[in-house]
């Protein structure tokens, strides 16, 4: 008996990654809104899992979003309001109900292009990500870049449009098991008057 509930057990966990794939329902999403107000915005990002990748832009777009994504465990966000310049993107819900079953089919992704002229506040509010995010020659007010699980990189690969007033990186469940802050306020595009951490010896 001991022997046959072994193999019922052997077989569901070799059906199960089957199960898995065959409940997920992958979509992808292309948004994008063309730039009608050059005023400051706020612009806010929620990923929980999967890829992610930003970068500046040279079209004449606010942003443009490309968006792979589990219809069956989220709900893309693509929203906009014009009288508070806040523009909202990402997913709701969980990006991977099951974070143990993963591979170049089953992963999520997020490619997000910012426009290049339009003075914005940047939040990022990621999951479980492999991030590469280059917010080099953006026009950049503010930044504040929140990550949990992830593998992320941030990159600066041009100077900064405007004069950053703060930049603010709270990243956690590092490979050394420790939980990382940095804060920086500007007094001028590349000086930074003052920084504060929470956490020492990590490599930033």
């Amino acid at each position: 008996m001991k022997h046959a509930t072994r193999i019922m057990a052997l077989s569901l966990a070799a059906i199960a990654p089957w199960r898995i794939a065959a409940s997920q329902a992958w979509r992808t999403l292309e948004s994008s809104r063309q730039v009608r107000d050059s005023a400051e915005h706020h612009v806010r990002v929620h990923y929980g899992a999967g890829r992610f990748d930003v970068a500046a832009t040279n079209a004449p777009v606010l942003y443009s979003m490309t968006l792979r994504y589990d219809e069956a465990t989220t709900t893309p966000v693509h929203t906009y309001d014009a009288a508070q310049r806040m523009l909202n993107l990402g997913v709701q819900g969980e990006s991977r109900r099951f974070s143990g079953y993963t591979n170049d089919q089953t992963k999520g992704e997020l490619r997000l292009s910012l426009s290049r002229t339009v003075p914005m506040d940047l939040e990022l509010e990621l999951g479980a990500t492999k991030a590469a995010m280059d917010l080099g020659g953006l026009n950049l007010l503010g930044v504040r870049l929140g990550s949990g699980a992830s593998e992320a990189v941030l990159d600066f690969s041009a100077p900064n449009r405007a004069h950053m007033r703060s930049l603010d990186i709270d990243v956690g469940a590092t490979s050394s098991g420790t939980r990382t802050r940095r804060r920086f306020a500007f007094r001028a595009a590349s000086e930074a008057s003052s920084s504060t951490s929470a956490a020492s010896g990590h490599k930033t």
